[in-house]
């Protein structure tokens, strides 16, 4: 689907930002992918006809969705988070440049404004919400649940390759080349749970929970072992 090549090429190409235009424009990016969003979300019902409801934008089991999405990124994120306080084959634990420079202030401001706004609503709403209901239309539930994960996956390529090389587990190679279809293949998994809690309860709340908890827990686990 042309959609799905389109989202992989953009998300890709901001990701091949320098880090001083990253930082330095921040928000300016952020504004830009939610103007995006909301063109696409209204060509969506506009034009396409498709109900808010079906694209997952209602108050409908909210609070269902929110809970399950909660509950089944502890489950998904402990692992990771296990590692990375006690990383087997690392002497020297897992190291990251970012959070090594990070300050309390810019990640408070980071996890409960950027990430939540910026990366958790914004790629649900794209993902799990235009793309999966898009691709359902066209091709059914179960295909649309695998394409749409796999386009999810694809979309970290690049912020992927980037956040590993700035980690301890870039060296060796084949450490690093691991990582990288761990990553990918769990990114993957990811979609295809997000999107059934998506399919299951009718509401991107969920889906956007599970999304803020897993990516801040993560990177406030890095950030706290740095210090």
């Amino acid at each position: 689907m042309a959609l799905a090549l389109f989202i992989i090429a953009y998300g890709n190409l901001l990701s091949l930002r320098p880090d001083h235009i990253r930082i330095a424009y921040d928000w300016a990016f952020i504004l830009g992918g939610l103007a995006l969003l909301g063109l696409l979300v209204l060509w969506s019902v506009r034009i396409e006809g498709i109900p808010l409801p079906t694209l997952g934008i209602t108050t409908v089991s909210a609070g269902r969705s929110a809970l399950a999405g909660a509950a089944l990124g502890v489950v998904v994120i402990l692992p990771v988070v296990l590692y990375f306080l006690f990383p087997l084959g690392l002497e020297d634990g897992i190291g990251y440049e970012d959070a090594e420079e990070q300050t309390w202030g810019g990640f408070l401001l980071w996890a409960l404004a950027n990430q939540p706004v910026g990366t958790a609503f914004f790629e649900e709403a794209l993902f799990r919400g235009v793309l999966l209901a898009k691709m359902t239309v066209a091709w059914g539930q179960r295909q649309a649940l695998v394409a749409s994960s796999v386009t999810f996956a694809l979309w970290h390529l690049v912020i992927n390759f980037r956040t590993i090389h700035d980690t301890d587990v870039a060296s060796p190679a084949i450490l690093a080349a691991l990582a990288q279809i761990a990553c990918l293949f769990g990114l993957f998994l990811g979609g295809l749970f997000l999107g059934l809690l998506r399919q299951r309860t009718g509401n991107l709340a969920g889906c956007v929970v599970f999304h803020w908890l897993v990516v801040t827990a993560m990177w406030g686990t890095l950030f706290l072992v740095s210090r």
